[in-house]
């Protein structure tokens, strides 16, 4: 498998020569790059480039592929190694020379602050510079926090405090570009007023493709090809095709590009579609119960083991049955035997007379069965200060009756969910831990005192053997008695609460 272990310094003299082109950048430290002695080629070490040739070539109609592998750095595992390093090395040169401390604040969904602090951290470990002289902020959010890394930049005091990570507010319009740029244009414009030290917001492209021109001339050099060759990729800013086209050889046959993005950083594939980055172009589409990861009896088996200390509504069918087949029985469960689409407006009931909102009633609903009932939702509106946490095991059918589809796009619930009022309403379409940071989120919009809805996509699965053999008024009982001791035990502790403060 060819490879360089240390790319950077195996093309350091390419790097440094007119590295734009004769076009410096508009904003931050230059493109000098230092003068390499043993403790840059070090800090260097993890800038690694591999390939690895698929010896499977029937499989790919007898053309050769090759995976390219940029991420050999094993505190960071990502592509966004190499140009994190060639950032903080340029901003190593610009303390060094002007004597001024400088503050790298960047957005990232993960990879990036991943990098960057890595590359910071790296510099403190090589002595190439203080924390006193030099800083990362970065600002992600909340669904990437728990993908940063771990690192002493984390785990020591010191170093947490000057390089923090910042989370974007669970309810914030912009996304954590948008308010980064804010703040961009808001330090530019007061740039007078500011302190001796230096910010440097690192959104402008040529930081990128400054050291994407690697992975091109490990091609020419390692992988030479007889025509065109292709490269396929799946990433999220694809801006990296850009870098790598400015170090294609002009000679010769340009590559072509397969890009697939996300749908919720579509910007490059939107652009090239529409002329545009306005999200109003975006394709719509549907995901079908193939596509889910989460079986029906996955997802009730996760919610009833996480909310076993607050009130479960179940809906009628192949919910209840399940859940009485893992805790048959349990006090905090109220199976709905009939009463189809009536589950909402049942916990709803619960609610008013409920005092613990950190523990809200939940709703273990049905696709079909919300449709019946939409009721159900606009009770959102008329019954404030009773919220509930609405969870729907989507899985497109009316799974106990025969499997008939619902009349229903994937998205359409949560769209009624919005427009009845409810907070935030999701999606769940990963496996459980996606389910878990998704709940997260929403156990949080609850006790706000907001209702909140996660449409949960799953797969019909195989039907349940068990039922419910349980009286529906020993449930009624016992689930009553549930709620009552609850309620009971929260006003004991709150009454002690208040004794002790009038002491």
């Amino acid at each position: 498998m060819p490879g360089i272990d240390n790319a950077i310094v195996h093309y350091y003299d390419r790097l440094r020569p007119d590295p734009t082109e004769g076009a410096g950048p508009t904003e931050g430290p230059s493109f000098e790059l230092p003068d390499l002695d043993d403790r840059w080629r070090e800090f260097f070490a993890v800038s690694s480039i591999a390939a690895a040739p698929l010896h499977a070539p029937s499989a790919f109609d007898g053309l050769d592929v090759v995976l390219l592998d940029l991420m050999g750095n094993p505190r960071t595992r990502t592509t966004k190694t190499n140009p994190s390093l060639l950032m903080v090395a340029r901003a190593v040169v610009h303390v060094t020379s002007t004597g001024r401390p400088l503050t790298i604040v960047t957005p990232s969904s993960a990879n990036k602050a991943t990098a960057l602090r890595d590359a910071v951290l790296r510099a403190y470990e090589c002595g190439l510079v203080s924390p006193e002289e030099l800083n990362v902020v970065c600002l992600v959010p909340p669904s990437s926090v728990e993908k940063i890394w771990s690192s002493p930049l984390a785990t020591h005091a010191e170093w947490a405090r000057r390089n923090p990570v910042l989370v974007l507010d669970e309810g914030a319009r912009s996304s954590v570009k948008q308010v980064v740029e804010a703040l961009r244009v808001e330090h530019q414009q007061g740039a007078d007023h500011q302190d001796d030290a230096t910010w440097w917001f690192t959104m402008q492209l040529d930081n990128y493709t400054f050291a994407d021109r690697l992975r091109a001339w490990f091609e020419t050099d390692h992988l030479p090809a007889d025509g065109r060759r292709w490269h396929s990729h799946a990433v999220s800013s694809a801006f990296g095709l850009l870098g790598h086209a400015r170090g294609t050889p002009p000679t010769g046959p340009h590559p072509g590009y397969l890009l697939v993005q996300h749908l919720a950083t579509p910007d490059m594939v939107l652009h090239l579609r529409t002329g545009s980055f306005d999200r109003a172009g975006l394709p719509r589409y549907d995901l079908g119960p193939d596509r889910a990861c989460l079986t029906k009896d996955e997802l009730v088996a996760r919610v009833v083991a996480r909310y076993e200390d607050r009130p479960i509504v179940l809906t009628t069918g192949y919910v209840s049955r399940i859940a009485y087949g893992l805790r048959p029985g349990a006090p905090n469960h109220f199976y709905m035997v009939g009463s189809m689409g009536m589950a909402a407006a049942i916990a709803r009931g619960v609610s008013s007379r409920w005092s613990d909102p950190e523990r809200a009633p939940v709703v273990l609903d049905g696709d079909g069965a919300v449709l019946m009932g939409l009721h159900g939702l606009l009770l959102e509106q008329e019954t404030t200060g009773c919220p509930i946490l609405h969870l729907v095991a989507d899985d497109a059918a009316y799974a106990s009756t025969g499997s008939q589809a619902v009349p229903s796009s994937r998205r359409r619930i949560r769209d009624l969910a919005g427009a009845a009022g409810y907070a935030r309403p999701t999606l769940a379409s990963g496996d459980g831990v996606d389910l878990e940071r998704v709940l997260d989120t929403a156990d949080a919009t609850v006790a706000g005192g907001r209702s909140t809805l996660v449409q949960c996509l799953v797969r019909s699965g195989e039907p349940p053997l068990a039922r419910v053999e349980s009286a529906l008024p020993a449930v009624a009982e016992a689930f009553g008695s549930f709620c009552r001791d609850r309620a009971d035990s929260r006003a004991r502790g709150a009454d002690r609460t208040r004794k002790t403060d009038r002491r």
